[in-house]
């Protein structure tokens, strides 16, 4: 049910109430006009800007992590590559690493800790943004309802009450 379109340029909201055939009811189109940027309140259009600096850090995360799987590869692949290669050496010196086999578990300890890292980043972003999606949720629904508690009587003359929580509730959760 395609009941709420939003309108590319103007920002308009219609509700269309459908009939119990399926068909548009055209008597009952309501049309809510928001001016330009209010349907994000300042507080939301924060929390976007929020959302996506930590999308943007989990994708840098991302990167890193599969990134570090080359130089166990390496490691792995070529027995002195802590003897050979200058920043593994640097690396080796540092931790006092001796052996080939010691330096491929500092770089499977590492690997793992930045996989860990990375996942709990990851979660925690995955929760910041289903807070956001279902408290804008209920924020629209409570709107939409308040909109519809507003209009007059005669508009819901001839409109079932499952015809106007179809209105309310399905055009939020289908969005």
């Amino acid at each position: 049910t395609d009941i709420i379109n939003a309108g590319k340029y103007k920002n308009i909201i219609t509700a269309k109430i459908y009939a119990s055939d399926g068909e548009t009811d055209t008597t009952n189109n309501y049309n809510i006009s928001y001016q330009e940027g209010k349907i994000l309140n300042k507080q939301q259009k924060v929390r976007v800007v929020i959302l996506g600096i930590l999308m943007f850090i989990g994708g840098l995360l991302e990167t890193v992590s599969a990134s570090l799987m080359i130089p166990l590869i390496t490691a792995v692949m070529d027995g002195n590559l802590f003897q050979n290669n200058r920043y593994a050496r640097m690396f080796c010196e540092f931790f006092d690493i001796n052996s080939n086999q010691t330096f491929v578990v500092a770089i499977l300890l590492g690997l793992m800790g930045m996989y860990l890292l990375k996942n709990s980043f990851l979660l925690f972003q995955i929760y910041v943004q289903n807070r956001f999606i279902s408290n804008n949720k209920f924020a629209t629904k409570s709107q939409m309802l308040e909109l519809y508690l507003s209009r007059p009587y005669s508009d819901f003359l001839n409109l079932s009450t499952a015809q106007i929580s179809r209105a309310v509730q399905g055009n939020v959760d289908g969005a």
